[in-house]
């Protein structure tokens, strides 16, 4: 019988440090966004109708980078959770 090593401290561990990456990503690409929503008419360093046009495609963009980020938090989510049915696993195995 082969024997499978499974490092589920350092799986969690992993995991969960990619959540909390994601959770500073998001909060920076949200900023990014922001402000580059506002260029045309909060800021206003760029104006008319061809600034409006340009910024208006971004949130086309915006879209695409947060699905990134959601994806990135599911891969982390998905090690946590398999670390952790790793464990169960092993344990109920071990009785």
């Amino acid at each position: 019988m082969s024997e499978v090593k499974i490092d589920t401290v350092k799986m969690r561990e992993t995991g969960e440090n990619i959540l909390k990456l994601v959770e500073d990503l998001r909060s920076t690409y949200q900023d990014f966004f922001t402000r580059l929503e506002n260029v045309p008419t909060k800021t206003r360093e760029w104006v008319g109708p061809t600034s409006e046009e340009f910024f208006g495609t971004i949130k086309f963009d915006k879209i695409d980078f947060m699905a990134f980020t959601n994806n990135l938090y599911k891969y982390g989510k998905y090690l946590v959770d398999s670390a952790n049915e790793f464990e169960f696993t092993i344990q109920k195995i071990r009785r």
